[in-house]
């Protein structure tokens, strides 16, 4: 059995901090392959029956990145016009009336000063917030090309090209110099198997796939053991077979998906909390005036 007493890196330790409570299946590195077997009622030289297959695949879904990229075009608008920026709009607007046709003096330029403020805020404030929203969507686009398209699997004891969409739990993966990894899965076969984690977990260096076991009271964090390959890792050299353990939501790749779409979304800079902090000023001003 691989027992490790290596070093994490920092930012891999972070990650599998705040990603290990929310994967399913975070402990079948530490299954022997009986066990893999019982749980996933697979066979590792008939792979799954076909009939079966499907049911899960329509169980589970499909087995992609998936992305709220819609939702994220719509928050892109709505930055300029919804919630808070509502109240600026209707300021604004109040705020020109007041200058024509509802001014009392036509001399008075306050309330269209006031007006041209508010605009100024709404277009900096907008862009700031947009700014965000769209690196974090540039972000997810990332994430679905490096998905596989096409991926080799085991079937009806037969080796057979699907769509990687159409890949789902208890399937037997081939895995292939060259190629990323279609789903997370528990190595069964690993002949001089190299892969590139580095986008997951940090790790700079190729990991040197395995299939033994991790021992029960070896602390290595799921995230980082060598007999799991997860999905969008590049295999850099050798060859080796899978038991498709994860797929679609439940994959590592999406995980940090929906993390670094979270983060960014609540995230707030120095300066839009003091451009906030200035527009609710301005209108309690405007309310006063």
């Amino acid at each position: 059995m691989w027992n490790s007493n290596r070093v994490r890196p920092a930012n891999a330790i972070a990650k599998d901090d705040k990603l290990k409570t929310g994967l399913e299946g975070n402990y079948y590195h530490k299954l022997d392959f009986k066990e893999i077997k019982k749980n996933f009622n697979t066979d590792f030289d008939i792979g799954l029956n076909t009939i079966v297959a499907e049911k899960l695949l329509e169980k589970n879904g499909k087995n992609q990145i998936k992305s709220s990229s819609s939702a994220l075009y719509w928050k892109l608008l709505a930055n300029f016009f919804a919630g808070f920026m509502a109240l600026l709009w209707g300021a604004c607007v109040l705020s020109v009336l007041l200058y024509r046709p509802l001014a009392k003096d036509p001399y008075d330029l306050s309330s269209l000063i006031q007006a041209i403020v508010f605009l100024i805020i709404i277009i900096i404030s907008g862009i700031l917030t947009s700014s965000q929203d769209y690196s974090t969507l540039k972000a997810m686009k990332s994430f679905q090309n490096l998905g596989a398209t096409k991926a080799s699997v085991l079937r009806d004891g037969k080796k057979m090209k699907i769509s990687s969409a159409d890949i789902v739990v208890g399937d037997i993966l081939f895995l292939k110099n060259g190629h990323r990894v279609a789903a997370d899965c528990r190595l069964i076969e690993a002949d001089n198997l190299k892969l590139d984690k580095s986008m997951l977990t940090g790790e700079s260096d190729p990991i040197n796939a395995t299939t033994e076991k991790i021992a029960a009271n070896d602390r290595t964090p799921y995230v980082e053991s060598p007999n799991i390959a997860f999905m969008t890792s590049l295999i850099i050299s050798g060859k080796g077979k899978g038991v498709v353990v994860a797929t679609g939501d439940k994959t590592l790749i999406n995980a940090i998906s929906k993390m670094t779409e979270s983060k960014n979304t609540n995230k707030t800079t120095i300066l839009q909390r003091e451009i906030n902090r200035f527009s609710k000023i301005m209108l309690i001003a405007a309310f006063f005036t």
